[in-house]
């Protein structure tokens, strides 16, 4: 099959759309620093640079109002075009792009920073700026020194345009953490300090290969892509508006062969019949499912204004929730389907649960002339380690039954894209809060590990913004001056960790979010919060005090905060901090008993089911350690091998669950329970008696 599908030249690509030389903050990122040897460094310009195109890089504290005098700046001037995505080295050396501009650049292992601008030192526009300290890199009030600076204007921490890494000598990002996707991903992920490799004494290498930036379709010749929508409920126009278009009412043209077509299920081919009106309100997008677009690359086709490389971005909520693929009916044994990735964040296809569906899946890769695949079963394959961008349309094919696809908000991945959820290796707890208001609410988690920091680190995610939507309630930690939709801190210990958070009740008017006074019930779930916290919200507006321990709910009215704008740089970005957070959270320590560690399981067990045989259900249970972030699945097959039935699969917190199997529409017989957590797998006869 995949021999007759061969024709369809298929993929989303990612270059970068514009090329200019006047940079904007983020428009280039940091990815090296070495403090020791000859001082170093790598950089990502994130947009094209033309020729002779002038950065400075300076190791100059910002006072506030000035770069410190006394220290060093580079000068990199272009000599030829830099490709957005391509990695630029400073071998320590002058001479060719680069060369002093005052002072002796020189970069402190015991804590520094690194500002970049373009303008001049006496009036410098800012692009981005990364430090290192034992301390605060970034200040707002007092004198700088060499290990610390004012946040210059134009850059921030809340767009990742600051960076602040951890106390080492020398940094490298690691490149497994994801390097494709549009600018505000990549900034996101460059940006974490636990993406980062790091050393004390020996410094790094420049760093090999390049970044796909922009979620884009690129190209240098005609070809079809295969493709699918981040969005719900909207139109193919609204997510082509941008590519050139033939065949149908709205298009660029309207005679011709229409260039966009869905998969038929039953006849196993693309419709004859293709979107007959991509602008027409019936012809809605459909989550999780492929379609085909033949794209034209040239000005004679598209009119001298949608040539390539072009961005996609469409407008509308982010899809929600789980995601059957195909939406209705289910893909007959042995046969194809045509999915996509729902969401706008990138999906993990190892944690994708297939029904009667084999364990790879496939993308067209039109640069390689060749499919891009995955099997999760053998962990093998060349498709990135089994990612699949958002927009990207991708095969799967039924085997040994009637199958289909379930993809889940939790098989989002923080490997590339944005995060969703995440469980660190150390992770023993967390707190889970959700805000709700006139039919609209918001989630929030604090989680606990060993290992973990007061203030920003490793564990830290952003919140995922819907491109466009209307009221909402958006609940979210601030870490920092940023903002998070999950916040990570120390499981041990000693005194109080205040946490500051803030709820906001948003309309939209046009192209603005605007925050408004609306009455909103908070709630919180402490089923997870380790046994020595003690948790107690304080209402920073009112100063009231509420134990979480003794209360389930606590009523309060939203403030007025202002306005901000509803338009991004690509489908991802995170909600800006306004003003005074609403709400301090104090978590307080008790004594950590050092014989708690004896009572979680050492390691995955899967616990004899009881009873044994069985009838109408019985008790699976199984045990997770301590120091484990991987899904647990726990499936039922039949004595021929063919799955019944997806009991879960998920992250669990350290300790022993429990899960009940009662069967339906079942004949008696042995089934077998396979417990499987990253390559641990346990398998269990069971026998059920009707």
């Amino acid at each position: 099959m995949l021999e007759r599908l061969f024709f369809l030249y298929i993929i989303v690509a990612f270059t970068t759309l514009r090329g200019q030389t006047t940079l904007t903050a983020g428009d280039l990122m940091m990815v090296t620093v070495n403090a020791d040897g000859d001082d170093n460094f790598d950089f990502v310009p994130l947009v094209d640079l033309e020729s002779n195109t002038v950065i400075y890089f300076a190791d100059n504290a910002w006072d506030g109002s000035a770069l410190k005098s006394n220290e060093g700046t580079l000068k990199y001037t272009s000599s030829s075009s830099v490709s957005a995505g391509t990695i630029v080295s400073y071998s320590g050396s002058l001479g060719g792009e680069w060369a002093n501009e005052d002072a002796g650049f020189l970069i402190a292992a015991t804590g520094d920073n690194i500002l970049v601008f373009q303008g001049s030192p006496s009036d410098p526009t800012f692009i981005y700026g990364i430090g290192w300290a034992l301390g605060t890199v970034w200040i707002s009030e007092g004198d700088v020194s060499t290990h610390n600076s004012y946040i210059p204007s134009g850059i921030s921490t809340s767009d990742n345009t600051v960076v602040q890494l951890g106390t080492s000598d020398n940094y490298q990002y690691d490149t497994d953490n994801g390097t494709s996707g549009p600018k505000s991903t990549l900034r996101y992920l460059i940006a974490q300090n636990g993406n980062y490799n790091f050393h004390n004494s020996n410094f790094f290498s420049a760093l090999s290969g390049s970044f796909d930036v922009g979620q884009v379709i690129s190209g240098s010749s005609d070809h079809f892509r295969m493709m699918s929508s981040p969005v719900a409920g909207e139109i193919y126009g609204d997510l082509l508006d941008e590519l050139w278009t033939q065949g149908m009412t709205g298009a660029d043209a309207t005679s011709g062969d229409a260039n966009v077509w869905n998969f038929d299920l039953a006849n196993q081919s693309f419709t004859s019949d293709p979107i007959e009106d991509i602008s027409s309100s019936g012809e809605s997008l459909t989550a999780g499912q492929g379609f085909l677009i033949y794209v034209y690359t040239n000005t004679d086709n598209s009119g001298a204004t949608n040539d390539l490389p072009v961005t996609l971005s469409v407008a509308g909520t982010e899809n929600s929730g789980n995601v059957t693929v195909p939406s209705s009916g289910s893909i007959a044994d042995d046969a194809w389907a045509f999915a996509g990735n729902p969401y706008a964040s990138t999906i993990d296809w190892d944690l994708v649960t297939q029904t009667a569906v084999t364990t790879s899946c496939y993308v067209w890769d039109d640069a390689t002339s060749a499919y891009k695949t995955w099997n999760k079963t053998s962990e093998s394959g060349d498709l990135s380690n089994g990612l699949i961008a958002p927009y990207q349309g991708f095969w799967v094919q039924a085997s040994g039954g009637i199958g289909e696809v379930t993809i889940e908000t939790a098989d989002k991945s923080g490997s590339a894209g944005t995060f969703y959820r995440t469980f660190d290796d150390n992770n023993r707890g967390q707190a889970v809060f959700n805000a709700s208001s006139d039919g609209h609410s918001s989630s929030n988690y604090l989680s606990f590990y060993e290992g973990g920091t007061v203030g920003a680190d490793e564990g830290e995610s952003e919140l995922l913004l819907p491109f466009q939507a209307s009221s909402r309630v958006v609940m979210m930690s601030v870490v920092e001056g940023e903002a998070h939709k999950i916040s990570s801190y120390p499981y041990d210990h000693e005194g109080t960790v205040s946490v500051p958070f803030d709820v906001m009740r948003l309309t939209l008017e046009e192209t603005n979010y605007v925050t408004v006074a609306e009455e909103v019930t908070l709630t919180w779930n402490l089923e997870e919060l380790p046994d020595h916290m003690e948790l107690v919200l304080m209402d920073n507006a009112t100063d009231a005090e509420t134990h979480l321990d003794q209360e389930s709910e606590y009523v309060f009215t939203t403030e007025p905060k202002g306005s901000f704008s509803a338009i991004y740089d690509g489908p991802i970005g995170t909600y800006p901090v306004l003003g005074e957070p609403r709400f301090t959270l104090n978590v307080t320590y008790d004594a950590l008993d050092q014989n708690e560690d004896a009572t979680l399981p050492s390691g995955f067990a899967l616990h004899p089911a009881y009873p044994n045989p069985f009838n109408p259900s019985t008790t699976i249970t199984f045990d997770v350690p301590a120091q484990s972030r991987h899904a647990v699945s726990l499936q039922l097959y039949d004595i021929k091998g063919q799955l019944v039935e997806t009991l879960v699969n998920e992250v669990f917190p350290a300790g022993s669950h429990s899960m009940q199997w009662n069967p339906v529409n079942l004949s008696s017989g042995v089934y077998i329970v396979q417990l499987k957590a990253g390559e641990t797998v346990f398998n269990q006869k069971i026998t059920y008696i009707k």
